[in-house]
C-alpha cells in the first residue's frame, strides 16, 4: 500500500473532482513513462498500479472538472535515451497534457529537459537524484518524494547516535542515482561521525555482485549502505548472503518502494575472517 499511496497523491491529480459521472469535455490525458520490463519493472509496475488505481477513483467521482482522466503507458526501460524517444512519442503523437512516471534518474532529468521544451509539466515521485530539483532543476519538473540528500541524511544521524564510528562501505548505481546517493552519504557521515571507508558504482542490471565483495572485505566496514534498486538490489543481497566474504549488514539508501526490494537484511552479521 506504500506504492500506491505514494503515487496516489501525485499533484497532476489533485483537484476538485465533479460529483457527476458525465464527462462534458475533452479528457485530461497523461503520459506515463515508466520502466515495464528490465531491472527497474519491479519498481515501474507499482507506479502503474497506484496510477491506475488513482484514475480510476477520480473518473469514478467525476473526473477532475468533469474531464475524464486517461493514462497513455510507455516503457521506457530505465533507459534515457529510451524514455526520451517514448516521451516524444506521447508529447508529438498522443498529445499528453502531462507527464509523470520516470524512475531513473537520467530519465528523469532527460525528459524534464523535453517537458521544458513542449512547456509541459513532468513530474516524479521516485527518482532520488538531488541534481532533479538542485542543479539541473527544471521549472517544469517537481517531485513528490524524499531525494537522496534527506534520506542518506537521516541514515547517517542515526548511525551516528546509535552507532558511533561506524564503518561503511557504498555500492551505487553508476549513473547520477547512485552518484547523487553516495555523495549525499558521505556528507551526511561527516556530519554525524560516521566513517565511509570505500565506494564502489555498478553499472545497472549487474548479474553478479560477488566480484565486489574483495574490495568489500578488504576494508572491513561494519555495514554496506546501497542505492541500488529494482532486480540489482534483489542480485547484491543474494550475493551478500551467499558470499563467505562478505559479513556485515546490507542497509538501503531508501524507504521500500518495491515488492521485489529489501529494505534491511537483518540477519545478524557472521564473523569475519
Amino acid at each position: 500500500m506504500e506504492n500506491i499511496k505514494h503515487i496516489a497523491t501525485t499533484a497532476f491529480f489533485i483537484g476538485l473532482c465533479a460529483s457527476t459521472q458525465s464527462f462534458s469535455q475533452e479528457p485530461i490525458k497523461i503520459g506515463v513513462v515508466t520502466p515495464l520490463s528490465g531491472t527497474y519493472a519491479g519498481v515501474g509496475r507499482p507506479v502503474r498500479w497506484g496510477l491506475e488505481l488513482a484514475a480510476h477513483e477520480i473518473n469514478d467521482a467525476g473526473g477532475i472538472g468533469r474531464r475524464k482522466v486517461v493514462l497513455i503507458f510507455e516503457d521506457e526501460e530505465a533507459n534515457p535515451s529510451v524514455a526520451v524517444q517514448k516521451a516524444e512519442r506521447l508529447f508529438q503523437v498522443e498529445k499528453v497534457d502531462s507527464l509523470t512516471g520516470m524512475v531513473n534518474s537520467g530519465s528523469t532529468l532527460a525528459v524534464g529537459q523535453l517537458g521544458e521544451r513542449n512547456n509541459k509539466l513532468v513530474s516524479t515521485n521516485v527518482s532520488f537524484a538531488d541534481s532533479i530539483t538542485g542543479d539541473k532543476c527544471s521549472p517544469n519538473v517537481f517531485r513528490v518524494n524524499a531525494r537522496a540528500e534527506q534520506q542518506s541524511y537521516a541514515l547517517t544521524s542515526w548511525l551516528g547516535k546509535e552507532k558511533p564510528a561506524a564503518k561503511v562501505f557504498a555500492v551505487g548505481p553508476d549513473y547520477e542515482m547512485g552518484r547523487s546517493s553516495v555523495a549525499a552519504l558521505k556528507a551526511g557521515a561527516a556530519k554525524n561521525k560516521v566513517e565511509v571507508v570505500g565506494e564502489v558504482f555498478v553499472p545497472l542490471d549487474s548479474k553478479d555482485y560477488s566480484q565486489y565483495f574483495g574490495q568489500i572485505r578488504a576494508v572491513r566496514p561494519d555495514m554496506i549502505y546501497t542505492s541500488v534498486a529494482g532486480n540489482d538490489t534483489v542480485r547484491l543481497l543474494a550475493n551478500s548472503m551467499n558470499s563467505e566474504s562478505c559479513e556485515p549488514q546490507v542497509w538501503s539508501a531508501r524507504r521500500e518502494r518495491s515488492p521485489l526490494k529489501i529494505w534491511l537484511l537483518s540477519a545478524k552479521p557472521r564473523k569475519a575472517t
